[in-house]
């Protein structure tokens, strides 16, 4: 059996709680009454339209309320929309005809028909409009009905929609079967086929009570760029060099014996080339050092505040709460201090 784990506890508009029954681990669908998750679904012109994939119970009343009904064929995609249309159904069981010899649940509309007044089961949060467009559907489809169940007797030919119905005519018209726990006492059934108590023991109610909890997880996000690029700057660079250049040193001293010149008067010039040292500068490219760039993850600590809904269980009567909760705490029910319009305690 195929389970949905998005689909989880939703009420009504007029606050019935409705919960799949394949989350209510201890309850199944009560003796006498036929278990139709996986029977085919034929509209009244004998085409099929699906297959029940899940039954949704009242979980205060104990009885089902509507079915999922997986489609055979995946509706067209919605030229205004992105995502592909839900292939899954909900479905009023009051409608139904029910033919258990071939386990097979019969709408009182045509299968194209049935697809486009049938509310597609809510992926996106919106349940409560798919819950209110299915007692629309309820309401059309129990008019047809009644329209067929009405249909000429005195031997006129029915339309192709009605003729399938009247053949299923003698069969059994689906009942919103209860639902049991399981261990109940066997021959005394938790509730009645219109909802209240028999015998005359108190019949047992059931209350689910849900909490939000936090469900908290990391995702990596943008947070920023880290850039690096070489730029080029000029720095002035100062040296001292050394460099060696030629000067004139004169030396007097007396003429001598050994003096290797003959005198003479005259006018003579000599002649002696002088060389300094002139700085050639150059410049060449040298390696300076080697920049290794990673990213490395840093560990913080941060506080995530909300507020989380929690539902508690009150009441106006005089009742026996349970020593403790299941995880410690003290039971969570209160008398009951909500007025009504008229200025009393609801109850």
């Amino acid at each position: 059996m195929t389970t949905h784990p998005r689909e989880t506890a939703r009420t009504t508009p007029d606050g019935v709680t409705l919960v799949p029954l394949t989350r209510l681990a201890e309850h199944r669908v009560a003796a006498g009454h036929a278990d139709v998750r996986g029977w085919a679904v034929y509209g009244s012109d004998g085409v099929r339209l699906g297959q029940v994939r899940e039954l949704v119970v009242d979980v205060d009343a104990l009885r089902t309320h509507h079915l999922i009904v997986a489609l055979d064929t995946a509706p067209p995609r919605d030229a205004a929309s992105s995502t592909a249309a839900s292939d899954e159904r909900l479905l009023p069981v009051e409608p139904l005809t029910v033919d258990a010899s071939v386990e097979r649940l019969v709408l009182p509309a045509p299968t194209d028909v049935a697809v486009a007044l049938l509310p597609a089961r809510a992926t996106n949060g919106d349940a409560r409009a798919g819950l209110a467009a299915l007692d629309v559907a309820r309401a059309a489809l129990l008019q047809l009905t009644t329209s067929n169940a009405t249909a000429p007797s005195d031997g006129r030919q029915l339309s192709p929609s009605q003729a399938p119905l009247a053949a299923l005519g003698a069969r059994d018209v689906m009942a919103r079967a209860p639902v049991v726990r399981d261990g109940a006492t066997q021959g005394t059934p938790a509730v009645a086929e219109g909802g209240g108590a028999t015998g005359d023991g108190a019949s047992t109610r059931r209350l689910v009570l849900s909490a939000e909890q936090l469900d908290i997880a990391a995702r990596a996000v943008p947070a920023g760029t880290a850039t690096f690029a070489k730029v080029v700057d000029e720095v002035p660079v100062t040296e001292s060099v050394a460099v060696r250049r030629d000067e004139v040193a004169v030396e007097r001293r007396p003429a001598s014996a050994d003096t290797p010149a003959t005198p003479v008067i005259t006018d003579t010039e000599i002649r002696i080339p002088l060389y300094a040292e002139q700085l050639v500068v150059e410049k060449r490219l040298v390696l300076t050092e080697e920049v290794i760039v990673r990213r490395t993850p840093v560990m913080q600590t941060e506080t995530v505040t909300a507020a989380l809904r929690r539902e508690r269980l009150v009441t106006d009567g005089p009742v026996r709460a349970a020593d403790a909760a299941q995880d410690g705490t003290p039971p969570a029910l209160s008398a009951r201090s909500t007025p009504d319009a008229g200025g009393g305690a609801r109850p």
